[in-house]
Protein backbone atom coordinates (compact mmCIF):
# COMPACT_ATOMS: atom_id res chain seq x y z
CA UNK A 1 0.00 0.00 0.00
CA UNK A 2 2.85 1.91 0.83
CA UNK A 3 3.21 2.26 -3.78
CA UNK A 4 1.79 4.69 -6.45
CA UNK A 5 -0.60 2.42 -8.59
CA UNK A 6 -0.84 2.12 -12.09
CA UNK A 7 -3.88 0.57 -13.71
CA UNK A 8 -4.30 -0.53 -10.21
CA UNK A 9 -1.02 -2.36 -10.02
CA UNK A 10 1.45 -0.95 -7.83
CA UNK A 11 4.47 0.21 -9.65
CA UNK A 12 7.44 -0.60 -7.60
CA UNK A 13 6.31 -3.99 -8.48
CA UNK A 14 6.29 -3.41 -12.57
CA UNK A 15 9.91 -1.54 -12.25
CA UNK A 16 11.39 -4.46 -10.33
CA UNK A 17 9.99 -6.97 -12.68
CA UNK A 18 11.28 -4.80 -15.36
CA UNK A 19 14.34 -4.35 -13.86
CA UNK A 20 14.93 -8.17 -13.78
CA UNK A 21 13.54 -9.47 -16.94
CA UNK A 22 15.61 -6.16 -19.06
CA UNK A 23 18.64 -6.96 -17.32
CA UNK A 24 18.74 -10.80 -18.47
CA UNK A 25 18.24 -11.56 -15.03
CA UNK A 26 16.83 -14.62 -13.07
CA UNK A 27 13.60 -13.53 -11.67
CA UNK A 28 13.43 -16.98 -9.38
CA UNK A 29 17.15 -16.58 -8.25
CA UNK A 30 16.64 -12.42 -8.17
CA UNK A 31 13.35 -13.05 -6.09
CA UNK A 32 14.93 -15.75 -3.65
CA UNK A 33 17.77 -13.66 -3.16
CA UNK A 34 15.36 -10.72 -2.00
CA UNK A 35 13.76 -13.45 0.19
CA UNK A 36 16.98 -14.45 2.19
CA UNK A 37 18.14 -11.17 2.59
CA UNK A 38 14.35 -9.88 4.23
CA UNK A 39 13.05 -7.26 1.41
CA UNK A 40 9.38 -7.41 0.49
CA UNK A 41 9.17 -8.10 -2.90
CA UNK A 42 6.89 -9.56 -5.83
CA UNK A 43 5.93 -12.95 -5.72
CA UNK A 44 7.76 -15.06 -8.67
CA UNK A 45 3.83 -15.58 -10.51
CA UNK A 46 3.20 -12.10 -10.21
CA UNK A 47 6.59 -11.36 -11.90
CA UNK A 48 5.62 -13.96 -14.69
CA UNK A 49 1.94 -12.06 -14.98
CA UNK A 50 3.67 -8.85 -15.30
CA UNK A 51 6.13 -9.99 -17.86
CA UNK A 52 3.43 -12.00 -20.24
CA UNK A 53 0.50 -9.10 -19.68
CA UNK A 54 2.55 -5.90 -19.85
CA UNK A 55 6.38 -6.51 -20.40
CA UNK A 56 6.48 -8.85 -23.84
CA UNK A 57 3.56 -6.86 -25.50
CA UNK A 58 5.38 -3.47 -24.92
CA UNK A 59 8.52 -5.16 -26.21
CA UNK A 60 6.69 -6.10 -29.06
CA UNK A 61 5.23 -2.95 -29.66
CA UNK A 62 8.37 -1.43 -29.32
CA UNK A 63 9.70 -3.71 -32.32
CA UNK A 64 7.36 -3.64 -34.44
CA UNK A 65 7.40 0.28 -34.62
CA UNK A 66 11.27 0.54 -35.21
CA UNK A 67 11.57 -2.53 -37.31
CA UNK A 68 8.40 -0.55 -39.71
CA UNK A 69 10.52 2.84 -39.54
CA UNK A 70 13.69 0.74 -41.07
CA UNK A 71 11.96 -0.83 -43.56
CA UNK A 72 10.24 2.21 -44.25
CA UNK A 73 13.59 4.29 -44.77
CA UNK A 74 15.34 1.27 -46.92
CA UNK A 75 12.61 1.56 -49.31
CA UNK A 76 13.44 1.62 -52.84
CA UNK A 77 17.37 1.25 -51.79
CA UNK A 78 19.73 -1.32 -53.09
CA UNK A 79 20.38 -4.11 -49.98
CA UNK A 80 22.72 -6.86 -49.24
CA UNK A 81 20.78 -9.11 -46.84
CA UNK A 82 22.53 -12.19 -44.74
CA UNK A 83 20.88 -14.62 -42.79
CA UNK A 84 21.41 -16.70 -39.76
CA UNK A 85 20.05 -19.45 -38.21
CA UNK A 86 21.60 -21.20 -34.97
CA UNK A 87 20.30 -24.87 -34.42
CA UNK A 88 21.04 -27.26 -31.38
CA UNK A 89 23.96 -29.37 -30.97
CA UNK A 90 23.23 -33.50 -31.24
CA UNK A 91 21.20 -34.51 -28.41
CA UNK A 92 19.48 -31.68 -27.25
CA UNK A 93 15.68 -31.18 -28.37
CA UNK A 94 15.12 -27.68 -28.41
CA UNK A 95 11.65 -27.38 -30.74
CA UNK A 96 12.26 -23.78 -31.75
CA UNK A 97 15.52 -22.12 -33.38
CA UNK A 98 16.25 -19.06 -34.17
CA UNK A 99 16.31 -16.97 -37.29
CA UNK A 100 18.10 -13.74 -37.84
CA UNK A 101 18.15 -11.44 -41.44
CA UNK A 102 20.45 -8.52 -41.05
CA UNK A 103 20.86 -5.44 -43.51
CA UNK A 104 24.59 -5.80 -43.90
CA UNK A 105 25.32 -2.06 -44.95
CA UNK A 106 24.00 -0.90 -41.84
CA UNK A 107 24.50 -3.91 -39.53
CA UNK A 108 20.64 -3.52 -38.60
CA UNK A 109 18.63 -6.84 -37.87
CA UNK A 110 15.57 -6.35 -40.25
CA UNK A 111 13.68 -9.39 -39.39
CA UNK A 112 13.80 -12.14 -36.05
CA UNK A 113 11.81 -14.87 -35.94
CA UNK A 114 11.63 -18.56 -34.12
CA UNK A 115 10.89 -21.23 -36.28
CA UNK A 116 9.94 -24.74 -35.88
CA UNK A 117 12.48 -27.46 -35.92
CA UNK A 118 11.78 -30.72 -36.20
CA UNK A 119 14.80 -32.50 -36.41
CA UNK A 120 15.78 -31.18 -32.63
CA UNK A 121 12.47 -31.80 -31.59
CA UNK A 122 12.59 -35.54 -32.38
CA UNK A 123 13.65 -37.59 -29.53
CA UNK A 124 12.65 -41.45 -28.09
CA UNK A 125 9.93 -41.87 -25.28
CA UNK A 126 11.86 -42.27 -21.99
CA UNK A 127 8.86 -44.96 -21.44
CA UNK A 128 7.50 -48.24 -21.39
CA UNK A 129 8.06 -48.13 -25.34
CA UNK A 130 11.16 -46.32 -26.15
CA UNK A 131 11.21 -46.90 -29.89
CA UNK A 132 7.91 -44.59 -30.65
CA UNK A 133 9.12 -41.36 -31.67
CA UNK A 134 7.78 -38.61 -30.27
CA UNK A 135 7.81 -34.61 -30.23
CA UNK A 136 8.52 -32.67 -26.74
CA UNK A 137 5.14 -32.17 -26.59
CA UNK A 138 4.75 -35.81 -26.45
CA UNK A 139 1.53 -36.27 -28.95
CA UNK A 140 2.52 -36.06 -32.38
CA UNK A 141 4.27 -38.81 -33.62
CA UNK A 142 6.69 -39.42 -36.23
CA UNK A 143 8.64 -41.98 -38.05
CA UNK A 144 12.26 -41.14 -39.99
CA UNK A 145 12.50 -41.99 -43.93
CA UNK A 146 15.82 -42.45 -44.81
CA UNK A 147 17.55 -42.36 -48.31
CA UNK A 148 20.30 -44.58 -49.90
CA UNK A 149 23.47 -44.46 -47.33
CA UNK A 150 21.51 -42.47 -44.81
CA UNK A 151 23.19 -39.25 -45.91
CA UNK A 152 19.55 -37.80 -45.45
CA UNK A 153 16.54 -38.27 -43.61
CA UNK A 154 13.03 -37.03 -43.74
CA UNK A 155 10.18 -37.23 -40.97
CA UNK A 156 6.54 -38.41 -41.91
CA UNK A 157 3.59 -38.01 -39.32
CA UNK A 158 2.94 -41.89 -38.57
CA UNK A 159 0.18 -43.68 -37.27
CA UNK A 160 -0.49 -44.92 -33.69
CA UNK A 161 1.67 -47.78 -33.21
CA UNK A 162 4.52 -47.46 -35.92
CA UNK A 163 7.54 -48.58 -34.53
CA UNK A 164 11.31 -48.29 -35.91
CA UNK A 165 14.50 -49.35 -34.25
CA UNK A 166 17.88 -47.29 -33.03
CA UNK A 167 18.06 -44.30 -35.26
CA UNK A 168 21.52 -42.77 -36.33
CA UNK A 169 22.63 -39.04 -36.02
CA UNK A 170 24.60 -39.41 -39.58
CA UNK A 171 21.56 -37.36 -41.53
CA UNK A 172 22.13 -33.03 -42.13
CA UNK A 173 18.95 -32.50 -42.41
CA UNK A 174 14.76 -33.24 -41.37
CA UNK A 175 12.40 -31.87 -43.06
CA UNK A 176 8.53 -31.75 -41.90
CA UNK A 177 6.64 -33.17 -44.08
Amino acid sequence: KSQPRCHGKPVGNIVTCSAIVFSGGSPAKLLCFFDIMGVASIQFSQCNEYRRCYLLPAVTNVWRAEQQALIDSLGGLPLRLASDSRSNSPGYSALYRPYSLLVTGINRFIHLELVKDIHAALHYNSGADWKICRTNGGDDKYALKFSRGWKQWTSVPVKEGTKFGMLHQQAPCVQEL
